[in-house]
């Protein structure tokens, strides 16, 4: 049976030269980035349209996508001799004036940084450890369990004499790893049958090594950001493999704010760690809203500095329609405030409505947030148990300092 990559296999090669990624994108109505992923898992490039321009017109509000004619690329080659810089070597060239503003992408040049994106990918699963096959009993009364890890931020440095609490690398790992083992001990008497374990969300403090955020804003940090990288990896991957001792694995990657890339570049990571394992799926792209689906639920996960919380419900049903009109039970999990939030969106009387919850952030205030009064909350990891039919059944949370 053939599968909609499959499709757009056929289709590309079937029109060499003739579309771009975005042409593509647009005609199977999929995400940009899928089918660029798509592109170089496949090795479509040489089959689509090269170097393309984005023009945003000012005047007009619209985006037209064009080729660069010969003019356009001349006059860059004339701003390279005259600035003395490597005309073969660039990437992309943003050409603005005051009607229009036009950027330039050298597909040899992104190509490049794209293989040598895919060759790290390569060489890291090449080298990925081997994971038996595990063969789980039965379970009679299963339950799906959700551990949420939020907004860890590891490499947040706070000292007691200025905040109330410590809070470092060491911290940070010892409290994942204690608040993973209480849980799992609390819940024995609900059987197990998978984990759903989003990660990201913040697990990182800073995204580069200046110490911002994505945005640029300058953090306290504890150790160098490849440190936080290598810490925030190992603590993953240990508390998956724990995981995996239980039951299956259903990983999913929710994008955030202080990480944004990152972020995304660990979850890389573990995706190419446990590719060999049989056990264990992952939810990777870099899309802000995840939906999965257990039985009679429906959860989403999100970060949760995007869309309002009031829009999430709508966007729920409007994003996934089919998993919607197949669930009785939706949920909602939200990160990125750091403190206990549920809400029910109620949509009638006698349907069931939607739970949005907020999850709790183990790690402490920094000093800015001490500042501004942003304190007193607890510090602590979450639990959540569904029933496949019922919906879920419990929450259990186990808390560190307040």
């Amino acid at each position: 049976m053939s599968t909609y990559k499959d499709e757009i296999e056929t289709y590309v090669k079937a029109n060499p030269g003739l579309f771009t990624r975005q042409q593509v994108a647009d005609h199977f109505n999929k995400p940009y980035d899928r089918v660029r992923k798509l592109a170089t898992e496949r090795n479509l490039s040489s089959f689509l349209r090269g170097g393309i321009i984005v023009e945003e017109r000012t005047l007009t509000q619209e985006a037209v996508m064009t080729e660069p004619t010969r003019a356009d690329v001349d006059r860059l080659r004339q701003i390279c001799e005259d600035r003395g810089l490597p005309f073969e070597k660039w990437g992309i060239w943003w050409d603005k004036t005051k009607d229009s503003s036009i950027a330039f992408y050298n597909k040899e040049a992104a190509d490049q940084i794209k293989n040598q994106h895919q060759q790290l990918l390569d060489d890291m699963r090449d080298h990925a450890p081997k994971y038996p096959v595990v063969k789980y009993g039965k379970v009679k009364e299963p339950h799906l369990k959700l551990i949420d890890i939020a907004d860890l931020h590891i490499g947040k440095l706070a000292l007691s004499l200025q905040t109330g609490h410590d809070y470092n690398m060491q911290i940070a790992t010892k409290r994942a790893h204690d608040g993973v083992t209480a849980l799992l001990r609390r819940s024995q008497s609900f059987p197990t049958e998978r984990f759903l374990f989003p990660i990201g969300n913040d697990i990182l403090h800073v995204d580069n090594s200046s110490n911002t955020t994505t945005k640029g804003t300058r953090q306290d940090v504890d150790g160098m950001a490849w440190m936080h990288f290598r810490v925030a990896k190992r603590m993953y991957v240990e508390v998956i493999e724990r995981l995996l001792k239980v039951a299956p694995v259903d990983v999913v990657f929710n994008g955030s704010n202080h990480d944004e890339l990152s972020g995304f570049h660990l979850a890389e990571t573990l995706e190419s760690h446990f590719h060999r394992s049989k056990n264990i799926t992952f939810d990777i792209d870099p899309v802000d809203r995840k939906y999965y689906r257990y039985g009679n639920n429906m959860i989403a996960t999100t970060h949760g500095d995007g869309a309002k919380h009031k829009d999430l419900p709508l966007l729920m049903a409007s994003e996934s329609p089919k998993m919607w009109g197949e669930t009785l039970h939706r949920y909602i999990v939200v990160h990125h405030l750091h403190h206990w939030q549920k809400k029910e969106f109620n949509y009638g009387q006698d349907f069931p409505g939607i739970t949005l919850q907020v999850m709790r952030s183990l790690s402490a205030s920094d000093p800015w947030h001490a500042k501004m009064g942003y304190t007193g909350n607890p510090q602590a990891v979450d639990l959540f148990i569904f029933d496949p039919k019922d919906g879920q059944v419990d929450h259990m949370s186990c808390k560190f300092a307040q």
